[in-house]
């Protein structure tokens, strides 16, 4: 820690922010896990144009998907195998090998899952992907992602800015109390420096909060 003054803030920040992005790491994990056990493959299903043939064996390795270009056929309207009435006229609903948006929308793995719940608790496009997940599976799954926000965009991100609103005003209070000492002690040598010394002024509630926070921020002084 720096002397008086001259407050070393992110020394007393660092580990309160860790604490929070151990929570948000937990966050993550939680939801990320459910949501592959809920959603693994789901996105995949979308209407197909006349003449599309599903791959034998899917889902198959990524060397076999980049040997078939199923983009043509490929409407990008999600739907559910069980349902009959998503799909236009003359269109199936058939199972692609790639997810949309060039592979990062799925729950297919944990590192594109989380791509998603960070769109969650960002508010970024969070919507899109629950409606494709709504369309293609069940009308429910609002409910994961409603908790996704709550918890993560409302919750955890707000941790972040207490955090660093609560070191802002902290600092304030010390640089205040700081300079209140600073005039005490200059008043002070100004009375030693006089004939007749006046009584100084009793400590203000500034001053002893100056002396709690010195002690705590710079015990070495």
């Amino acid at each position: 820690r720096q002397r008086r003054g001259r407050w070393c803030l992110p020394s007393d920040v660092l580990p309160k922010m860790g604490s929070v992005s151990a929570l948000c790491t937990f966050v993550f994990a939680v939801f990320g896990i459910v949501g592959m056990n809920l959603f693994k493959g789901q996105l995949h299903y979308r209407c197909a144009e006349p003449g599309f043939v599903e791959i034998a064996g899917h889902p198959v390795s990524r060397r076999r998907v980049a040997e078939v270009d199923q983009a043509a056929w490929d409407t990008e309207i999600y739907c559910n195998p069980a349902r009959s009435d998503q799909c236009s006229a003359g269109q199936t609903c058939a199972y692609f090998q790639s997810n949309p948006g060039a592979d990062l929308t799925s729950f297919d793995n944990i590192g594109v899952t989380m791509v998603i719940l960070l769109q969650a608790i960002t508010f970024d496009d969070w919507a899109n992907p629950m409606f494709a997940l709504m369309d293609s599976g069940s009308p429910w799954t609002w409910v994961y992602f409603v908790l996704i926000v709550v918890f993560g965009g409302f919750f955890v991100i707000n941790l972040f800015l207490a955090v660093i609103f609560d070191e802002f005003l902290a600092q304030k209070r010390y640089t205040g109390a700081v300079k209140a000492m600073d005039q005490r002690a200059a008043d002070a040598q100004a009375n030693a420096d006089e004939s007749t010394l006046k009584p100084l002024p009793p400590p203000s509630v500034m001053e002893a909060e100056a002396v709690a926070l010195l002690a705590e921020h710079s015990p070495e002084i």
